[in-house]
């Protein structure tokens, strides 16, 4: 069956969904795992011979903790997502709605999750002799492709001693990294989903410091109902009635 581009109006202009995504962070706390990048989704019109900027933000590392914005820039509107945030934040934007994300909590041991684009990470537990590090909050849901996006890191196991009990909390849906525990070290964000790194452990008495995972860079995705493609620009797929072109690079769209 062939799909006809209804999207494609009169006057050389496409509607189309686009979803900005910022690059995660590595945590820069002592067992906290780094939070997610922004996210930010929405719909707008594409003109042709227009050529419209992406940038793709990068995930945090241990020469800068915090992840990179991420932008889709038109003649019409210049959205921005921020990138995951030293505290636990990430920091979405856009001129047209303002939103912004919440700060993940920190709990006993410093071993919370870091904050997910759409969930706060979960506070560690403790009961002697084992601490539970806490999950990463969970990233954003977007229902076009059915993904999660910017999920927390997971919290690093934080006792004294130098063989966990416990394991890593576990990264947030869309990308988080897990945290250092009795299952490993901690792993980095995914790349492309803007996921926070795992946390490490600082060094304690006695015992070595366990490196935290990098932030995963974010993305940016431009998708329209058609039957084939209709413009220029990063990878292109086509699923169901759409056409996704999805940048993990900076680069141009163009129609």
């Amino acid at each position: 069956m062939r799909f006809t581009p209804f999207a494609f109006a009169a006057g050389g202009q496409l509607l189309v969904e686009y979803l900005v995504v910022g690059g995660g962070s590595r945590p820069n706390t002592l067992r906290s795992g780094g939070s997610g990048g922004g996210v930010v989704s929405g719909s707008t019109y594409i003109y042709s011979a227009q050529t419209n900027a992406i940038v793709v933000g990068k995930g945090g590392t241990s020469g800068d903790t915090n992840g990179s914005p991420s932008s889709l820039t038109t003649s019409i509107l210049n959205v921005i997502a921020g990138g995951g945030g030293q505290t636990g934040c990430g920091s979405p934007q856009t001129f047209i709605t303002g939103s912004s994300q919440q700060c993940g909590n920190f709990g006993e041991f410093n071993s919370a999750g870091g904050a997910g684009s759409a969930q706060n990470g979960t506070n560690a537990s403790c009961s002697t002799p084992a601490q539970f590090p806490g999950n990463g909050g969970s990233g954003s849901l977007w229902t076009l492709n059915n993904t999660y996006y910017a999920g927390g890191g997971g919290g690093g196991y934080g006792n004294t001693d130098d063989t966990p009990i416990s394991a890593g909390g576990k990264g947030g849906p869309g990308g988080g990294g897990k945290g250092y525990g009795s299952d490993g070290n901690a792993t980095a964000g995914t790349n492309g989903l803007g996921g926070g790194g795992g946390a490490g452990r600082a060094a304690i008495p006695f015992n070595p410091a366990r490196p935290a995972g990098d932030g995963g860079s974010g993305s940016v995705i431009i998708a329209y109902i058609a039957d084939r493609q209709l413009a220029t620009g990063g990878s292109v797929t086509i699923s169901g009635r759409y056409v996704y072109h999805t940048f993990t690079s900076n680069g141009t769209f163009t129609l």
